[in-house]
């Protein structure tokens, strides 16, 4: 085998793990909101269930996964990407609810 032969091998490797990781990327906060709102419906009638629904949105994350991967998106990563999503979407809610309540004064 030539040193192109290998590092071909070797770039294309590289060029497909990164794929893996964008792809899985791109998954995980295009499915983020949809499960925080989803927990909402599940857990509505169960008080002080944040901690509840927070983990059950971090599992079905986790789950989009592959195996080998994990080692990057790590459990902490995951709740990462949950909390900063929660945080936008409260720190939104608030602010259309400002501007409800303004809107309404003349």
């Amino acid at each position: 085998m030539s040193i192109y032969e290998i590092i071909s091998i070797i770039v294309a490797v590289i060029l497909g793990v990164l794929s893996l990781i964008l792809n899985t990327n791109k998954k995980l906060n295009s499915n983020v909101a949809d499960y925080i709102a989803k927990t909402e419906y599940l857990f509505s009638g169960i008080a002080k269930s944040g901690d509840k629904k927070f983990a059950w949105v971090a599992d079905r994350l986790y789950e989009l996964i592959p195996a080998v991967l994990r080692p990057i998106f790590t459990r902490a990563v995951v709740e990462g990407i949950v909390q900063r999503t929660f945080e936008a979407m409260e720190k939104y809610g608030k602010s259309q609810i400002g501007k409800t309540a303004t809107s309404g004064k003349e």
